[in-house]
């Protein structure tokens, strides 16, 4: 399993480069991007932007209710958002793709809620 932050993507968020553009993606308001990822922004103007922010880690989940993640010196406070994806299957009652919420956060381990707060 992988967690992946969301991370709204904005202006503020991007560094222009000289990087060749055709090395990249076309940046996509659905695709959730990670800090060093690279994409190509095509309106009016071509430019290379990397993202400035945004984490992704493989983490552990237990099966048991409340779910328990574990990802070491994980760093999130409690309320943000975020993601999971996986190759494989989650716990009953997540969905990759949907946004969650770090809910109870200690040093390596956190909970998720469906809601913030």
């Amino acid at each position: 399993m992988k967690f992946v932050k969301p991370t709204p993507i904005t202006d503020s968020l991007f560094v222009s480069s000289t990087k060749a553009e055709a090395d990249y993606s076309a940046w996509s308001a659905t695709t959730i991007y990670a800090a060093g990822d690279w994409v190509m922004l095509t309106t009016g103007y071509h430019r290379v932007y990397q993202a400035l922010v945004g984490k992704k880690s493989t983490v552990t989940m237990t099966i048991a209710s409340p779910c328990v993640v574990s990802w070491t010196g994980h760093g999130l406070t409690d309320g943000t958002a975020i993601v999971f994806t996986t190759s494989g299957a989650l716990p009953t009652g997540l969905t990759a793709g949907a946004t969650y919420y770090v809910k109870s956060p200690a040093t390596d381990t956190f909970n998720v809620a469906a809601t913030s707060g």
